[in-house]
């Protein structure tokens, strides 16, 4: 900015004020998230932890998303669905900032930010990042790909741990990716590095 090369930046830091920014209670990556998005605390956002409860078997289950099952309704002896697929909703109950800009006609670009997964209809484009489901339905994994023979240690590691085979100076793996429709396996392809 003192070399004059952000006007904008500049113009901005005339105007307004710095401060540093306090971050949530509790201060978790997903309540601050939804916190930056909306500007409401965790009690108007819904937006707690990574995970909550389910209601009906206490198990474990994403706080920022929500799979609406099939509703049923009966006519007479005859179970019809009222929806015709599941339904994955966001749990988040304030509206983004994103979302007030496009009710006033302004377009935004909102690349990678977390908690913002199913994206909602608004004026501009939205790419969701973190808690956003991989093409298995999961938060997701790492690979580990590996030369050593499994070993006990093997557990500690976390991921998915996939052997390459040594030929020479070239290496031989498997690249798993979703399930493959049809099937109960992954789909996989090998590859080879040298």
């Amino acid at each position: 900015m003192q070399q004059g090369m952000l006007p904008n930046l500049e113009s901005l830091s005339k105007e307004g004020c710095f401060n540093r920014l306090g971050t949530t209670l509790p201060a978790l990556s997903p309540v601050a998230w939804s916190t930056f998005q909306t500007g409401v605390n965790p009690g108007a956002h819904n937006i707690f932890d990574f995970l909550t409860r389910d209601k009906r078997t206490c198990m474990p289950e994403m706080a920022s998303t929500e799979i609406v099952k099939r509703a049923r309704s009966f006519l007479g002896k005859l179970l019809f669905p009222k929806r015709k697929k599941e339904e994955v909703r966001i749990t988040r109950r304030s509206k983004p900032f994103w979302s007030l800009l496009g009710e006033r006609g302004i377009f935004s670009n909102v690349i990678r930010v977390p908690i913002s997964y199913p994206p909602e209809k608004f004026n501009g484009n939205l790419l969701s990042a973190m808690c956003t489901p991989d093409l298995r339905g999961s938060q997701g994994t790492f690979s580990y790909f590996t030369t050593e023979k499994k070993s006990g240690a093997q557990d500690a590691e976390g991921g998915e741990r996939y052997p390459l085979e040594t030929n020479g100076s070239a290496l031989k793996g498997r690249l798993c990716g979703p399930p493959e429709q049809g099937s109960k396996g992954l789909i996989a392809v090998d590859f080879w590095i040298s």
